[in-house]
């Protein structure tokens, strides 16, 4: 009896498990309540800012951010185009802009170290400190000689910077306030002529001087490319027209390939076309007479099938030329002594009243030249039976 009682005793001190479980039953019901008129409160909240943001947006303007109203002096020099840089400072900025390789502009716009070279000059002539315009120019060609020195050997930092030369030139041409120089400048462009007229007259000449200077050195690096070519694409490449070339024509698409790059770069940093044409012009007179120089010397070259080869590899120049958009009428004109030459040789029948027709035919060529290639057919192969007739020549030598 006893031990029953200590055992009832013993399981009222448990808590009641299924009570334990209702209680919290019930809490939960309650926090689920609290939770669901939250949600009516949200619900409803969303409704009225819905219902507020259809209405016009002017009621709500946004706020714009504040900006810092430029001076009028910041306003005249962002519409002028001027950069300043202390007086101290020129040779530094000279070296910065002369460290841009060619890999770098050719990815910019065309000639922007001479344009931003131009607004350092504008800012000095507008203050009217002619000293720190000169500086500037004379520190930039100075330092210009320097570099071209060190990179003799490379065209495309010669082309670089006579393309910039060039532009800063005609920059200060523009802006000079010479008629002939402004016919398409805007009246805005011509209030903003420079006002140091003898200063930038000085100038235009010292660049100009620059600029022919880098532009022998481009034309006499660019000969010295051509010169191994010269006589090899020209005068003894086999090459047919008409017919598949055979392998000995790679030297005259060395020779194309060579051309085309440099028209390459010189379109890619910005050279004039005026003068991209005269230099090819040039290109296209030395690889002539340097042809027709060694054809003079040549005797086993003087005979007919040669004189049809050069023909040939001569069409080839004028094709790229009319590929490249260099003008025909300058390239044949350059071309013109050595197809005069080759056309020469090619002549099969001769005599007496044939001389002065033969002179005409042959104007691009000096009598002593037609002389020196007619001799040479005498003396070159006998097999190609195509010797002048002693007659014919005692009668060109009259004439």
């Amino acid at each position: 009896m006893d031990d029953e009682v200590e055992v009832s005793s013993t399981q009222d001190c448990f808590p009641n498990p299924e009570r334990q479980l209702e209680n919290e039953r019930e809490e939960l019901v309650r926090e689920l309540e609290r939770v669901r008129a939250d949600n009516d409160t949200l619900r409803s909240g969303l409704t009225r800012l819905s219902a507020e943001k259809q209405e016009p947006l002017e009621e709500v303007p946004p706020q714009a951010p504040r900006r810092r109203k430029p001076k009028k002096k910041e306003l005249d020099e962002y519409y002028e185009g001027m950069i300043e840089i202390a007086p101290n400072d020129i040779d530094v900025f000279v070296d910065h802009l002369l460290e841009l390789s060619p890999e770098v502009a050719g990815s910019l716009l065309p000639c922007l170290p001479a344009y931003i070279i131009f607004m350092c000059i504008r800012y000095q002539d507008y203050i009217g400190d002619t000293d720190a315009l000169h500086n500037t120019v004379d520190v930039y060609l100075k330092k210009l000689t320097d570099l071209l020195k060190r990179k003799a050997n490379d065209i495309d930092v010669a082309v670089l910077w006579l393309a910039n030369t060039l532009r800063l030139l005609d920059n200060l041409k523009q802006y000079s306030g010479v008629t002939c120089f402004g016919k398409e400048n805007t009246q805005e462009q011509n209030e903003q002529r420079l006002k140091s007229d003898i200063c930038v007259h000085v100038l235009r000449a010292t660049l100009s001087e620059k600029a022919s200077y880098i532009c022998q050195t481009v034309l006499k690096r660019m000969r010295e490319l051509v010169a191994p070519l010269a006589v090899s694409a020209i005068l003894e490449n086999e090459a047919v027209m008409g017919i598949s070339r055979p392998k000995s024509s790679f030297i005259m698409d060395m020779l194309l390939e060579l051309l085309t790059a440099y028209k390459r770069t010189l379109n890619l940093y910005g050279v004039d076309p005026q003068l991209v044409t005269n230099i090819f012009m040039q290109l296209f007179y030395y690889l002539s007479a340097n042809a027709l120089n060694s054809l003079m010397v040549r005797k086993d070259f003087c005979h007919w099938s040669r004189g049809m080869k050069i023909l040939c590899n001569l069409a080839y120049l004028e094709d790229w030329a009319r590929v490249e958009k260099v003008q025909d009428t300058w390239v044949e004109e350059m071309l013109a002594p050595l197809k005069q030459a080759a056309q020469l040789l090619q002549v099969r029948k001769y005599d007496e009243c044939d001389v002065d027709n033969l002179i005409e035919r042959c104007s691009k060529l000096t009598p002593t030249q037609i002389l020196t290639l007619l001799q040479n057919r005498i003396t070159a192969h006998v097999a190609y039976n195509d010797n002048v007739p002693e007659a014919f020549m005692q009668s060109f030598k009259r004439g």
